[in-house]
């Protein structure tokens, strides 16, 4: 009997979610950027601020192609097969992974603005709002992407049960209901 494998319908949004957000921090390392531009401006000595500022304009960038790869990869189109599942379980593990690590330089940036945040500098605000917006999207990559890895575990556990009892020739034909 061929292997049934049933993932939730809203996989498919969820993985198109994942996309827009990794979008959002393409924009948001964009405007890391103008800002690293304008503090290097308007503050000719390099001061402490400059690290995080570089590790935040990476992380927003290579963190996009991670979500990217584990968006694409979980809105699986036609039949779902065991690799395709392999595939997206594997690569939102790996976007988890680095939005924990994430996570951790957002964490160094916003003890490294908040230190300086006694002064009121518009840039300083400016940086603690993006700061905010990238640990909002970051959060909701770890939720989608640990709802994905969860479904898609699901499914395995279910061709599994469906694969046991269907083999099984001594008991009486039965049916099979797929839960959703």
């Amino acid at each position: 009997m061929p292997r049934r494998i049933t993932i939730k319908k809203e996989a498919k949004a969820l993985g198109a979610s994942q996309i827009m957000i990794s979008l959002i921090h393409i924009a948001l390392g964009t405007l890391w950027i103008f800002l690293y531009q304008l503090q290097n401006e308007q503050e000719q000595e390099s001061n402490k601020k400059d690290v995080p500022m570089f590790l935040l304009i990476i992380y927003s960038f290579i963190s996009s192609l991670y979500f990217i790869i584990s968006g694409s990869s979980s809105i699986i189109q036609g039949v779902p097969t065991e690799c395709k599942l392999t595939l997206a379980i594997v690569t939102n593990i790996t976007s988890v992974f680095v939005a924990f690590v994430g996570l951790v330089i957002l964490c160094v940036g916003f003890i490294s603005f908040e230190s300086s945040g006694n002064k009121y500098i518009w840039i300083n605000m400016a940086c603690m709002m993006l700061l905010q917006f990238t640990v909002l999207s970051t959060v909701s990559v770890i939720v989608v992407a640990s709802l994905l890895i969860h479904w898609m575990r699901k499914a395995f556990h279910y061709e599994e049960f469906n694969e046991e009892s269907s083999s099984s020739s001594s008991s009486p034909p039965s049916i099979h209901i797929n839960i959703r």
